[in-house]
């Protein structure tokens, strides 16, 4: 029998079918993208597209010719598209994201639409099935469903989106190097202790034998801490600025808000205490949002960081998420939290709802910690810096910059933020001589 006429007959029968061609060619594709592409997250919205492509296979083995050529259509028209977007980009490179970073987007993006059409498919599939809208319904109530659906629908995009877009970020292509501050400085690369590879600067100050680990918060990259590394070399530190996973010029492109990026602050002392031992004897850390954050839970395990001065770190990652979803009206705001929060958590492989800084800083004592905040920060308020604060062992101290917002209390008074920050580190370092 005709597969389409087992489609008119029974079509739980032919939904049941196209979803095991669909499983299976995920899970053909998703082998062999696995050597090449390690973060689940990444590899999945990889091969979404091309499970779409093999899909007009599928309809035209089931008979379905109209709907073979209009899907095939699609198909074509979305990979004409994204070739053009590539020669583009090829061709007029951006002066600010990253090489290939706007076809990975416009990609990405591809991948994300497909998906959100899986989801609303679904959605109206399961509000009919409760409705109990059968096909000959009259014509007001398949509307109704129809509605419902689509306010259903909204809810569970407002959270899906709001995960992606706080889990992966376009890179950016770095904007000055310390060129500008007429610094001799090495490109370096080197891995992170999952084995990512990472891209930084190291800058060298002549017999310096202490180098600060400089971290940048989130959708950021190493030359927006152009001026800590101006006032760290000019202070007698080498500089180990770098990119963190999924940033700048450093591979991959899933955020995990501290999880893993610790272990890219890790690899980052690796590299420097093997390749210059001398220049490396004393290790500092300096970082702000999740770079701050990210310190917080390297220098809990990893004792050979002296000293940390972290600026607007969050104590957890959970509240911030509130922050950003407080941004939504009622329904779409808890939803979009609990939601986005789950599905944050699966595509960075750690649990966002537990995650917390907070609660790791007290391990880093006796070590000096100094802890900057902005007053006027709507990101991560300034009761995630006094938390933090107040859970930290002594020596620490805090420092609250009135009128600065998220990531711009050095630009308030950048001489004294700066002379601050260098008269804590030697004090830090001089303490535990």
């Amino acid at each position: 029998m005709p597969i389409r006429e087992v489609s008119a007959r029974n079509p739980f029968a032919a939904n049941s079918g196209r979803i095991v061609a669909s499983a299976l060619t995920l899970a053909v594709f998703w082998l062999l993208t696995a050597p090449f592409v390690r973060e689940p997250a990444e590899r999945f919205y990889l091969v979404i597209p091309w499970v779409y492509a093999a899909s007009v296979l599928w309809l035209v083995a089931a008979g379905e010719r109209r709907a073979a050529l209009r899907r095939g259509l699609i198909v074509a028209g979305l990979a004409l598209g994204l070739l053009a977007i590539h020669l583009y980009e090829r061709y007029r490179p951006s002066a600010v994201l990253a090489e290939g970073e706007i076809t990975v987007f416009a990609y990405g993006a591809v991948a994300m639409l497909l998906v959100a059409d899986v989801l609303y498919r679904v959605v109206g599939a399961g509000v009919r099935r409760v409705l109990r809208v059968k096909p000959d319904a009259p014509p007001k109530r398949a509307f109704a469903a129809r509605i419902a659906a689509l306010l259903v629908f909204s809810v569970l995009l407002v959270g899906y989106l709001m995960a992606e877009l706080q889990i992966h970020f376009p890179k950016r292509r770095a904007s000055a190097t310390p060129q500008v501050l007429h610094r001799a400085f090495e490109t370096v690369h080197f891995p992170s202790r999952d084995g990512l590879m990472l891209a930084g600067w190291f800058v060298p100050v002549e017999d310096a034998e202490r180098t600060a680990i400089v971290c940048h918060g989130v959708g950021a990259e190493k030359s927006d801490m152009i001026d800590f590394i101006d006032a760290l070399t000019a202070g007698g530190f080498n500089v180990l600025a770098f990119d963190f996973r999924g940033h700048g010029a450093s591979a991959g492109h899933t955020v995990s808000y501290g999880a893993r990026e610790k272990g890219d602050i890790e690899g980052a002392i690796d590299w420097v205490r093997a390749t210059h031992p001398a220049g490396a004897r004393r290790i500092v850390g300096v970082g702000w949002s999740m770079g701050a954050a990210s310190l917080i839970l390297a220098a809990a395990e990893d004792e050979r960081i002296e000293a940390l001065h972290i600026d607007a770190a969050y104590a957890r990652t959970r509240d911030i998420a509130r922050v950003i979803a407080g941004q939504f009206p009622p329904v779409y705001r808890h939803v979009g939290y609990y939601l986005g929060l789950c599905v944050a958590s699966l595509e960075a492989r750690t649990n966002l709802f537990t995650l917390a800084p907070v609660n790791a800083v007290a391990r880093i004592a006796p070590r000096p910690i100094l802890i900057v905040h902005g007053e006027a920060d709507e990101l991560i308020p300034i009761a995630q810096g006094r938390m933090i604060f107040a859970a930290a062992g002594a020596p620490k101290s805090f420092v609250a910059i009135p009128g600065a917002g998220h990531c711009g209390t050095i630009a308030v008074d950048t001489p004294d933020y700066q002379r601050r920050m260098l008269d804590f580190l030697n004090g830090a370092l001089a303490a535990q001589d």
